[in-house]
């Protein structure tokens, strides 16, 4: 990651204003997984929550990724994450009106903390996602 690009500037899903902490991501692949780091910034650290609950149950802060492997449309999945490390998965059909909670899917992923920042790394295999590599990639 030292060589990565870190990007900010997220705004609020609803209503549409900036953030008000900052939050820099960068993404990487390889040809067999997806690579996300993110660096969720908290001045005052120990506001950071981060509980612990079984997968699938994400409360506290958390990182949140909306994936669309196909072309199609209408499906995708969303993987998120919280300060505890708790990971979410679920897929999504028909714009979001569909979900299904049993979609678990084999990523694996990692936080940390730093003097004013909680920091998550995500790895996704692409076979997970339904991506084949092309052929130079193999």
């Amino acid at each position: 990651w030292r060589r990565a690009t870190f990007t900010k500037g997220f705004v609020r899903f609803t209503p549409d204003k900036p953030a008000p902490l900052d939050t820099e991501f960068a993404v990487a692949a390889d040809g067999k997984h997806l690579y996300l780091a993110v660096r969720c910034h908290e001045p005052t650290p120990e506001r950071i929550k981060a509980p612990q609950r079984p997968r699938d149950e994400l409360v506290g802060d958390s990182i949140e990724v909306f994936l669309q492997p196909g072309l199609d449309g209408h499906h995708f999945v969303q993987l998120a994450l919280n300060a505890a490390g708790v990971q979410y998965d679920c897929l999504m059909s028909h714009h979001g009106a569909r979900v299904r909670m049993d979609f678990d899917m084999a990523w694996t992923s990692a936080v940390g903390r730093e003097p004013q920042a909680w920091t998550a790394e995500v790895a996704i295999p692409l076979s997970q996602l339904l991506v084949r590599p092309s052929e130079d990639e193999s």
